[in-house]
């Protein structure tokens, strides 16, 4: 079962839980919607932690859910859910920029969402990653260019576009657990 699924009415605010005081602190899925924020006191191992964020157009603003503080999450799965584009029009000519909380392999760990299913992505056919090189920039004067490695790493900014109308995109967390830093925004 859900742990706190903020798709209901009252998911939007802070929940703070006490890894600790529950038997191996083990729960199911953690889902914090956009606006929502969870604290967790000590260590909380789930299912599945997920977080959304909408990026929104290149004139609109971010929101995301959090997770404020925690010792330590350990999880069999994390996603970041990405809502793209609130007029859902996706397409190759728009670009959205975003940030992961922890490790996202870029090449594996991206799906999206058809109708209630995530298919995984190709990269390069599904989608494509920009990055910013400052060294770059400083002998061209431009700072952004293709994804040259593997992986997302926290805290770095990129940005994305896809092929194909599809809004919402998933990327899943390279390894089983993550220490969050202070109010680790996603978008």
């Amino acid at each position: 079962g859900e742990l706190f699924n903020a798709n209901e009415p009252t998911g939007n605010g802070t929940l703070t839980i006490n890894g600790t005081s529950k038997d191996a602190g083990n729960y199911g899925n953690l889902y914090v919607q956009n606006g929502g924020e969870v604290n967790v006191v000590g260590t909380l191992k789930v299912r599945d932690l997920v977080v959304e964020a909408s990026i929104g157009t290149a004139n609109g603003t971010a929101e995301s859910g959090q997770v404020v503080k925690a010792e330590r999450i350990t999880y069999a799965n994390a996603y970041i859910e990405i809502h793209m584009d609130p007029a859902g029009v996706m397409d190759d000519t728009k670009w959205y920029g975003f940030t992961v909380p922890f490790a996202v392999n870029a090449h594996t760990g991206v799906s999206r969402k058809e109708g209630d299913t995530y298919r995984n992505c190709t990269y390069g056919s599904h989608y494509m990653i920009a990055e910013y090189d400052a060294a770059k920039r400083l002998t061209s004067g431009r700072g952004w260019k293709y994804l040259s490695g593997n992986t997302l790493n926290p805290g770095q900014f990129y940005f994305f576009t896809v092929n194909g109308n599809y809004n919402t995109y998933r990327f899943k967390a390279s390894e089983a657990s993550y220490t969050p830093a202070a109010a680790a925004s996603l978008a």
